[in-house]
């Protein structure tokens, strides 16, 4: 359904900054206008961590030239949308199967990142910034598959994401990192339950 849903939108490349906060607000218009420049059909969908900044994050956006649409009053990018908001609850998981790249947030300011394995389920290369304490095991394990790169500041995050977009092939290896990093820790985990359970026994 994403496959079929995207093939309609005219938008390319398209690339997910996931769950962001405040202060990495500045940064993603940064990073996307520095794609925009490369590919002025690039579209971003962005949900921002906190409902209160729904309105700001358009806002800001809107006052540097971007043609914004918002989830809930548009339900989908139209054909000139540059940046959508994602700014319902609930919802980004099922937004993750249509990004090329997930950029997840809270790693550029120093929050502690946030769940790496929902966009690693969905098969797409991720990339996070420095602080990624709260997700540590996991962003650990989805780097050394090679599925998640991870930088020390936006600046490098920018440079990562515009190599990435022109990098099918490698996006595609990452991608499939991912998900047989999530398989493998099911397995992981099916395991450790037996093992409490014959204990228990």
């Amino acid at each position: 359904q994403a496959k079929a849903q995207r093939a309609t939108w005219p938008q390319q490349p398209v690339w997910l900054a996931a769950s962001t906060h405040e202060h990495e607000e500045a940064s993603i218009l940064k990073i996307h206008a520095a794609l925009s420049a490369l590919h002025p059909q690039a579209l971003l969908l962005w949900a921002p961590r906190h409902p209160e900044r729904f309105g700001t994050v358009a806002s800001q956006a809107e006052a540097i030239g971007y043609i914004c649409t918002r989830r809930s009053l548009q339900a989908w990018p139209d054909s000139r949308t540059q940046i959508f908001i994602i700014d319902t609850l609930g919802e980004l998981p099922g937004f993750m199967p249509y990004a090329d790249v997930v950029f997840v947030g809270g790693s550029l300011q120093a929050i502690g990142g946030h769940n790496v394995m929902e966009p690693a389920a969905n098969g797409i290369a991720i990339l996070v910034g420095p602080h990624t304490k709260n997700f540590s095991d996991s962003v650990n394990a989805l780097k050394d598959s090679g599925g998640l790169i991870q930088s020390p500041d936006a600046e490098t995050l920018q440079v990562a994401l515009l190599d990435l977009l022109e990098d099918a092939p490698r996006r595609l290896k990452m991608a499939k990192a991912n998900t047989d990093a999530v398989a493998r820790n099911r397995g992981a985990l099916e395991k450790t339950k037996a093992l409490v359970a014959r204990r228990l026994a």
